[in-house]
């Protein structure tokens, strides 16, 4: 009956350390899965500009990276802006993220634009802007921002007068 006994225990342990086995690997596939190496990989000279949307300024330049500004899920973008570029007061309906690229962004909170209010944000410095939080922004110089979230991509402004798309509309 000892005999029987060590193995049976033998045999369980064994099971126990295969089960165990499969989950470890089920779970370092799940973990390797989450992590997928990148689909994406552009040198600057590879960015396609193009002019942005009508709901920006004109003068502005647009490079879509990643993802799509009119549909849910994650987007990048590089927005190429020119010398004294001003973007009004604004909010968006979900998080920004800004990076700057090169130049300098002087970027202020709320709806009355006071240049003197702004913070300077040089090439290298982020920003973060929660959903709805009202912010403006003029360029020094050529100005490259990227900015990433989670579409689609709105822009209210405070003064519907700012809108340059309702702008031409009427």
């Amino acid at each position: 009956m000892k005999l029987f006994m060590t193995g049976i225990r033998r045999m369980l342990a064994i099971a126990c350390l295969c089960a165990f086995s499969q989950q470890a690997d089920a779970r370092m596939s799940a973990v390797k899965s989450a992590r997928p190496e990148p689909d994406i990989k552009l040198a600057p000279a590879d960015m396609d500009w193009a002019q942005a949307p009508e709901f920006l300024p004109q003068g502005a330049e647009i490079s879509l990276l990643e993802g799509s500004l009119t549909q849910s899920g994650p987007y990048t973008i590089r927005l190429r802006l020119p010398p004294g570029y001003y973007l009004p007061p604004h909010r968006h309906a979900a998080a920004e993220r800004v990076t700057v690229i090169s130049g300098v962004l002087m970027l202020g909170s709320g709806t009355a634009p006071d240049k003197q209010k702004t913070k300077p944000l040089e090439a290298g410095s982020f920003a973060f802007m929660s959903a709805n939080k009202y912010h403006y922004a003029f360029a020094e110089g050529v100005t490259v921002l990227q900015l990433h979230g989670r579409g689609p991509w709105q822009i209210m402004y405070a003064d519907p007068a700012d809108d340059p798309g309702k702008k031409k509309d009427g």
